[in-house]
């Protein structure tokens, strides 16, 4: 089982419950983050920004994968991926 944590800094944090460990600390996001979207089983999180900025994280090297300026997130459910909404905003 994984907690996942938005801080106020635009950082990101999945957390273990079973390992009682850090997963990841996504910290490079510019603004605010909106929505996450993630497969508990698979290696990567998927984290929307209110500018429309979405960075692909993978987790078990911390690194980003993608960067992609001013799309939309609507693209993403079609991966089947758990979504946690951090904002107001459904253009996101």
């Amino acid at each position: 089982m994984s907690v996942c944590a938005v801080a106020s800094d635009h950082s990101l944090s999945l957390l273990s419950l079973r390992d009682n460990k850090c997963i990841l600390l996504a910290s490079r996001q510019l603004f605010p983050i909106h929505i996450v979207k993630w497969r508990p089983h698979d290696d990567f999180v998927v984290i929307g920004c209110t500018d429309g900025t979405v960075y692909v994280w993978q987790m078990e090297t911390g690194e980003i994968h993608v960067v992609s300026l001013k799309i939309k997130v609507k693209v993403i459910p079609k991966l089947k991926l758990t979504s946690i909404g951090c904002g107001a905003d459904p253009g996101l």
